[in-house]
Parts: C-alpha cells; structure tokens; sequence
C-alpha cells in the first residue's frame, strides 16, 4: 500500500495528509517545496497526528473530512450530536488550548448521595474534577446532580479565563434548564446562574448520548458515580 504524505497548500496555513505520492505531488502543483516528504507515514491518522504535534495552529485535512484546530471555525465531524466525542484525550488537548474550553459532564444519585463529576479541557490541558452532596435536607437527586455538574463545568472554565464552553452533556434538562427554567427548583437555580454569567462566557450545549461508548462521557459518569462512593 501507498505511503501518506502531508502536503502544505500555499498560501496558506493549511495542510492536507493524502495517500500516493503522484497524488501529493499533484495536489502540491509539483512544487516539491510544499510537499512535506520525510516522514512518510502508514495511514492518514499517523500523518494527521503528527501534522497536530508539529502545527497545533493549522487545519489539517485529509480531503474527506477536516480536523479544525479552532472549533470557532467550524465543525469538524458531520453530525451535531458527535462533535468531539470521538477524539481522544490527547487530541482534545491540543484542539481546546485557546479561549475555548470543552466539558463532558454527568451526574448520579446513589445511596442518599449525589456525586457530580466534569473533564474539561481547556489552554491544553485536561482537568478532571468531582464533587459530593450529602442529601441531609432531602433536596437532592439525579436531576440535581446532572445540574450542579455542568455548573461545576462553567465554573471551572471561568476560573481558567475562557470565553467559550462547549458542554456536553447527556440529561436534556440540563440545556432546558439553563435556556427556559423549568419547574424543579435545581432548575430554577441553574437558570437563574446561567443568565448571570451568559454576558461573560458564551455557553454552547451538545447532546452527547448516553451508554454509547463515548470516552470523556463514560469518564465523566465514573467520577460522579465514585464520588458517592467516598
């Protein structure tokens, strides 16, 4: 099988990773100087990669479907309910490591507890964090955990100077909650916290399904699920 090369396009800063070297050189107008030849790599993830570490800036492509490394620009996979997911830990950092953060959050209710648990990564890093709530009052629950976790998110990304939190999150409350209140008093609360600090950190929500393998998600639940464990 043909090797991948990552090809500069000029004029811009933008590459493309593409399997054959005819191919490359033709997508370089057979200007050697925009073809970036030694390291040839396996597969198109290989040179994509190594295309992030060496220019975490650029947008790299490999024709098909972009990877952008400023997700104001636009989206990088095709379907809103799975924007980001599927990147690895590694990938997200050097995707989130400007005013934009991303956060997977969850929340559980176990054993008269309720745990909350958010990894966000944000400046390139990623932080993972968790909080318990005794229920000594009788005012907790699971629908009080889910929100209470993404306003642990926001927090956080405010703490860190974002300007942009994209949340994912897997309880539709939590978005119904933050846009028209509802009628839980957790519900309440959130709504009235996210129209305090909407001026200062544009908040975008993503569904992400739950139960469905989905990385930071599942990470997320076993930080909310440990804490009331402890």
């Amino acid at each position: 099988m043909s090797k991948v090369y990552v090809v500069k396009v000029p004029n811009e800063n933008k590459m493309i990773a593409i399997r054959g070297f005819k191919k490359a050189l033709t997508l370089a107008n057979g200007n050697n100087d925009l073809l970036l030849d030694p390291p040839r790599f396996s597969t198109i993830g290989e040179a994509i990669d190594w295309a992030h570490n060496l220019y975490p800036e650029w947008k790299i492509s490999n024709i098909k479907e972009t990877i952008v490394k400023n997700p104001k620009a636009e989206k990088i996979i095709k379907t809103p309910e799975n924007n980001y997911a599927a990147f690895s830990s590694e990938q997200l950092k050097i995707i989130f490591n400007d005013d934009t953060g991303i956060a997977f959050t969850d929340g559980s209710f176990k054993n008269n507890t309720m745990g909350c648990g958010v990894v966000l990564f944000a400046k390139g890093e990623r932080y993972a964090e968790s909080i318990k709530y005794m229920n000594e009052e009788n005012n907790c629950n699971s629908l009080m955990a889910e929100i209470e976790a993404a306003k642990l998110a926001i927090v956080k990304a405010l703490s860190l100077g974002n300007k942009r939190l994209i949340i994912c999150y897997d309880c539709e409350a939590v978005k119904q909650a933050a846009e028209t209140s509802g009628v839980a008093q957790s519900m309440k609360e959130f709504h009235t916290f996210y129209s305090s600090i909407k001026s200062i950190i544009n908040i975008v929500f993503m569904k992400v399904k739950g139960h469905a393998d989905v990385a930071m998600n599942i990470y997320a639940d076993q930080l909310a699920r440990a804490a009331t464990k402890e």
